[in-house]
Parts: structure tokens; sequence; C-alpha cells
């Protein structure tokens, strides 16, 4: 009995996979179309998602960039600024010295060179581009040149001419 069945099982394996190859032997070219579909589906979908990742990374460049632009803009109208008040702050103490050696009197207008003379101007640098590009890599910045500029003038100059304690206390 046992024999027996297991003759019908292998039978009816045998007449399953007939009936597969024969399936298989009609319809093999739309079998082939759906196979070649679904990969060139697969692939279309991983071009368009390498295409869309590269489209944010552009966009996320032009952003830090300009946002950089305008830190530096920012920052170079600040120590501007500031250049500007501590050749004030000079000029008062050239006066001032000068009063005190000619002897003069006090003048209204010499206030305003008192007042000058504890003019204290530091910069704070904004980084927020620099910080940004930092973050998400510098290799988005596609140009050395304009790499090497960025990082040179953030971690090499600004640091300068920022306030950093006792030793760099006044500009």
């Amino acid at each position: 009995m046992l024999a027996n069945d297991t003759i019908r099982a292998l039978s009816y394996q045998s007449i399953i996979m007939k009936r597969i190859l024969s399936i298989l032997s009609q319809k093999w070219p739309e079998y082939i179309l759906e196979i070649i579909v679904i990969t060139i589906g697969i692939l279309g979908a991983f071009a368009l998602n390498s295409w869309n990742e590269s489209r944010i990374r552009s966009n996320m460049t032009t952003e830090i960039l300009t946002q950089i632009r305008s830190d530096i803009e920012d920052n170079l109208s600040d120590v501007s600024g500031d250049y500007r008040r501590l050749r004030l702050g000079r000029q008062a103490h050239i006066n001032v010295i000068r009063y005190i050696h000619s002897d003069m009197t006090y003048m209204d207008s010499m206030c305003f060179d008192f007042d000058f003379l504890i003019m204290d101007e530091y910069t704070t640098a904004n980084r927020a581009g620099f910080d940004a590009l930092k973050e998400n890599g510098f290799d988005l910045v596609k140009n050395d040149t304009l790499k090497w500029r960025i990082r040179s003038l953030y971690e090499t100059a600004l640091p300068r001419i920022e306030a950093q304690g006792a030793f760099h206390e006044h500009l």
C-alpha cells in the first residue's frame, strides 16, 4: 500500500512537472517579457531614486553656499564697522594725548574723544552656513579651490579676529 502511495505521488509530481513545462513552452515569451518589464521597472526606480538624491544634494549645496555667502557678507560688514569704530578710537587716543600735551581747556567736542577712548569692538562671526557644510560633508563643494578658501576663512582667519579671552580682548 505504501509503495502504491509513493508511486501515485511520484506520478502526480510528474504530471505537474509536465503541465508546468507545457505551459512554459507555450507562454515563455510572455514570461520573458514580464521578467524584462519587471527588471526595467526596478532599474528605473533605482535610477529615479539616484537622480532624486542627486537633485536634493545639489539643492542642499546651493542653499549652504548661499548661506555661507550671506554669512561672509554679514561678517565683512561687521568687521568693517568694527574697523571704522576702532579707527575713531585710535584717533580719539591721539586727540586726547594732544589735549594733555598742549594743556588745552575743556571743550564740548572733547567728550566724543573721551567716549571713543573706551570703545571696544569685537567680532563674532556668523557660522551657520559653514557649520551646515561641515555637518553635511565638505564633499558637497566640488570646486577644490572654493572648498579650501571657505575652510581657510572659517578655520584660520575668522578665529584670529574673534574675541578669544584675555589675549585677544581687543582687536
